[in-house]
């Protein structure tokens, strides 16, 4: 499939979405979504996926959450110019690698591609494992369609706003029932926050 990714979006610098031989393939997610772990200040964040190539739990930071959903809202506006089938919720698998035998997978993410795949209408998330001393390959690829795609960014751009308030002057984050110092007034200004709004 040499030239199939007629976009892509990454979360590190100089990221493409590439020819992943090694890659275990999940296949077409029959679940993907996001969830936060733990109180506002203290929470964790992953995303869990299922398809016929197995589940996988897939723990990352809260900015690269965001980066991610933010990735994926450009694809999908991109993409959305050029095909007219953007929002087909079935997967056109014809093409597409097979899946690979069922396993479960739980690691931190290091970096994410996303890319679209225009023989299928879907976009393909390929995940990196932090630990993985060659970074040049992901760990996991699974294919979700344009909606799913749309359905997660949303639901990603939610969880990440539902944590501490910011603070309007430096836009660090404020724990509930504590001051916060802003640096901004060079620390001679303080505030306190009832909790998340």
């Amino acid at each position: 499939m040499p030239g199939e990714y007629v976009a892509r979006a990454g979360t590190a610098g100089g990221l493409r979405v590439t020819e992943a031989d090694d890659a275990h393939i999940l296949g077409p997610a029959d679940q993907f979504a996001i969830e936060a772990v733990g109180e506002p200040g203290d929470r964790r964040f992953r995303i869990l996926v299922q398809g016929p190539g197995g589940n996988a739990t897939i723990w990352l930071e809260k900015e690269d959450m965001s980066r991610l959903a933010l990735s994926v809202e450009r694809l999908i506006q991109m993409v959305q110019r050029n095909v007219e089938e953007a929002s087909s919720r079935r997967i056109n698998t014809e093409g597409l690698p097979s899946e690979s035998p069922s396993q479960s997978f739980e690691f931190q993410s290091g970096s994410w591609a996303v890319g679209y795949l225009e023989s299928a209408h879907v976009i393909e998330f390929q995940a990196h494992d932090i630990e993985d001393e060659d970074d040049s390959q992901p760990r996991l690829r699974f294919w979700v369609t344009m909606a799913q795609s749309q359905d997660w960014s949303t639901r990603a751009m939610e969880v990440y706003s539902a944590g501490r308030p910011r603070c309007p002057l430096c836009h660090g984050p404020m724990n509930p029932g504590m001051n916060h110092i802003c640096p901004m007034t060079n620390g001679h200004h303080t505030a306190t926050v009832g909790g998340p709004q």
